[in-house]
């Protein structure tokens, strides 16, 4: 059931100018030949102690609607390149039923060269050097009706902490979902350096049956400012979402992921 999976990162933002989006865009065309634009998403760092108990830090970026985000998508709509001063994302999402998911390692390759890529072009442009502070990698998975009902699956068959027992008092069905719970992501001196969002929402598909996603979202700062530091965190990132998806979902879930 996976349908999208993002590799980001977050660093100090660029002096890029209106017109860098589409230079940078000229180093990698042939690959991600479509062009859009999107409202610019705003700093995010994660923030530990009794202040940050219930979000994450989060600030607004002035200005926003003169800088926009830049998507540079590949030839077969399945893969996109997200660009904006402070930020540079790469999605793969499912497209065709039944085509290929590229495997994290492939994930990780293109996500580099694309990363290099940005850090040359800035710094010939004179535009400042990439200096990460925010790591992020997310997977998004649908779970559909296994029968022709029009009702969403019961959240307690795809996670094991939702407990569907209800007392003799209350028995209407369940319409909707919004399921949330965040975990630390310990570093190597056993202090936080990052968490795990995991999300259970209810969408409608688009035959209009209730389908349930789960999105599993891992972010924090990498040990170093450059790209060893990014790859490292993904590296952890990317094992604790299999830790934390395999934690957290049943059986029939991991079935469903044709786990082996």
């Amino acid at each position: 059931p996976l349908i999208e999976v993002v590799h980001g990162v977050q660093f100090k933002p660029l002096n890029l100018s209106i017109i860098d989006p589409g230079r940078f865009y000229k180093r990698i065309s042939d690959r991600y030949p479509q062009v859009q634009a999107r409202e610019p998403l705003a700093p995010v760092r994660e923030a530990f102690g009794p202040a940050s108990f219930m979000h994450s830090v989060r600030f607004q970026m002035a200005q926003a609607a003169e800088m926009p985000r830049a998507w540079f998508i590949s030839h077969d709509n399945a893969r996109i390149v997200q660009l904006q001063r402070d930020r540079l994302l790469y999605n793969w999402r499912l497209v065709d039923q039944g085509a290929p998911y590229p495997r994290y390692p492939a994930m990780l390759e293109e996500f580099s060269r694309l990363y290099d890529e940005l850090n040359t072009y800035a710094v010939a442009a004179d535009l400042g050097t990439t200096s990460p502070d925010q790591v992020e990698l997310t997977y998004i998975s649908h779970f559909f009706p296994r029968d022709d009902s029009a009702e969403a699956p019961n959240p307690a068959s795809i996670l094991r902490i939702w407990n569907d027992t209800l007392g003799p008092e209350w028995s209407s069905p369940i319409e909707d979902v919004n399921f949330n719970v965040r975990y630390h992501i310990m570093g190597s001196n056993a202090a936080p350096i990052g968490r795990i969002y995991a999300s259970l929402t209810t969408l409608l598909s688009s035959d209009g049956k209730r389908l349930l996603q789960l999105e599993l979202t891992a972010r924090g700062t990498p040990e170093a400012a450059d790209w060893a530091g990014v790859t490292g965190f993904l590296e952890l990132a990317h094992e604790q979402i299999v830790r934390c998806f395999l934690g957290i979902t049943t059986p029939a879930a991991h079935a469903a992921w044709r786990r082996r």
